[in-house]
């Protein structure tokens, strides 16, 4: 994770156990690290201009976490940790892909940080988000598309 002109970026990021979460920041000026971690532990470092810190994750977080400056209110991002590499995030245009899933069926969560869980959403190939933003869907050999789920904007608000 990057901080660069008072933002974190990526705004979410995707961490595998094990692996270690580097924060890097490229500012001019200090910045704080929070991290309120259920399952590993908690992360809240000044990281100083020009500085790097390293967290170490071991334990999968059950939802994404916040990440905060306290000393810059406006700045937050999300980080997810996982045992599993099968994540995604979108891209601009809310598209995502997984690579190398195994054939067979797979249940996913569809989580978004305004709406959260995206219960009842449809796609239009026929899969539907089911309750806490549950996604069930058989992965068969070569390309999978569940086509698009459109979603009212009210609901993002």
């Amino acid at each position: 994770m990057t901080i660069e002109g008072g933002r974190f970026r990526p705004h979410v990021m995707l961490v595998r156990t094990g692996q270690t979460l580097l924060i890097d920041n490229h500012d001019p000026v200090s910045h704080n690290a929070t991290i309120p971690f259920r399952k590993n532990r908690l992360s809240s470092r000044v990281i100083p201009a020009d500085r790097e810190q390293r967290c170490e994750v071991r334990a999968q977080e059950r939802l994404a976490v916040s990440v905060e400056c306290h000393i810059h209110p406006w700045m937050n991002a999300f980080v997810l940790v996982r045992d599993s590499p099968y994540m995604a995030t979108t891209d601009a245009e809310g598209r995502f892909r997984i690579e190398n899933l195994p054939v067979g069926e797979h249940t996913f969560v569809v989580w978004h940080e305004r709406a959260g869980y995206l219960s009842d959403a449809p796609f239009d190939e026929g899969a539907r988000v089911a309750e806490r933003g549950r996604l069930t869907v058989t992965i068969a050999a070569g390309e999978n598309d569940l086509g698009a789920a459109l979603l009212a904007p009210k609901r993002f608000k």
